[in-house]
């Protein structure tokens, strides 16, 4: 689980360590805006020195079915959301298999998240589930067998 949600990724390392296939799924409940979204990806990293580790760039793509309990219509928003994406991170591999990966990049949402009336889902800080460019930012902790 990550910040409350469960998160399940897997990655295949191919070419003696120089690129990486990887996909993964989540679940995503946020009962106090009454949202929630299920989700998948699929990306390809490549390893600048190979081996699976150190200093890597890849692209991605996601898609991500939302259900929205909009107070304003009777039947939920439902929104299939497309997040293609880029990022350049770096990982590090220890002795006993565990690793940590941190990333960085952009990503493009394509899709919004709007009820009958128009309105487009709209979040504590501000932002709004209208599509556009967002930042692609996080980590991976895993391990390496």
């Amino acid at each position: 689980m990550i910040f409350g949600f469960p998160v399940f990724g897997f990655g295949v390392i191919q070419n003696n360590g120089k690129n990486e296939l990887h996909f993964g799924a989540f679940y995503y409940d946020e009962e106090d805006e009454h949202y929630n979204e299920f989700g998948g990806w699929l990306g390809y990293r490549i390893y600048k020195n190979g081996k699976g580790k150190g200093l890597f760039y890849g692209v991605g793509f996601g898609v991500f079915y939302t259900n929205w309990d909009y107070e304003g219509q009777s039947e939920p928003v439902n929104s299939i959301l497309l997040l293609p994406n880029a990022s350049i991170g770096k990982r590090w591999i220890w002795d006993n298999g565990l690793t940590f990966a941190p990333f960085i990049g952009p990503a493009w949402e394509i899709g919004k998240v709007e009820a009958n009336d128009g309105t487009i889902k709209s979040w504590e800080d501000g932002s709004k589930s209208d599509g556009g460019f967002e930042p692609n930012i996080g980590f991976s902790l895993g391990y390496m067998f």
